[in-house]
């Protein structure tokens, strides 16, 4: 053979068909067993080549992690998952809301000419209280959230949605805060 290795491709060579019955080269020999041709040789250049634009990729990437990692970078991804918590959560507490009164609206409660909730909500919004002629004195409000939990707990679905839309209005504020906090 007068081949030289400059005019040999790179990579395996495909080497001669096998003697007739006799098993292929791949199939008798473990492929770590096979003998591949030489690799041509490559001149100073090429490989200082290959290593500069080895370099200018290995540079970019990290110039790209690092930007990743940059504390502005990082405060604006908390903000912007602080953001979508707090829109979920406030979409979550009007669902919750329309429910609870849906549910007010369905257990009978109705409305009192007093300015507090029965279980002491806001003095401006309209108190939901039992239809109970001849009521005792009003309750404190430690004996009303003892009351609301209570009920809860036993599964009122209003003291349910009471006691929800009250985790979640902690949750939304603490979401809040920590925005806040990432803002400043």
């Amino acid at each position: 053979m007068s081949t030289t290795n400059a005019s040999l491709p790179a990579g395996p060579q495909p080497s001669a068909p096998p003697p007739s019955g006799g098993p292929s080269p791949t199939t008798a020999q473990p492929p770590q067993a096979q003998h591949a041709p030489a690799a041509p040789s490559r001149s100073v250049e090429e490989i200082a080549a290959e290593l500069e634009a080895r370099r200018r990729a290995l540079a970019s990437d990290v110039d790209e992690v690092a930007a990743r990692l940059a504390p502005a970078s990082l405060k604006r991804m908390a903000q912007e998952t602080a953001d979508t918590a707090s829109a979920s959560l406030r979409s979550r507490a009007q669902a919750l809301r329309e429910r609870a009164e849906e549910l007010t609206s369905q257990a009978g409660l109705t409305s009192s000419p007093r300015s507090a909730s029965a279980y002491g909500g806001d003095p401006g919004t309209p108190p939901l209280t039992e239809a109970a002629p001849g009521a005792a004195e009003p309750l404190t409000l430690p004996q009303r959230l003892t009351r609301l939990l209570d009920d809860a707990r036993d599964g009122d679905p209003v003291s349910l949605a009471v006691v929800t839309a009250a985790g979640l209005t902690v949750a939304g504020l603490g979401i809040l805060t920590l925005t806040r906090v990432i803002r400043s």
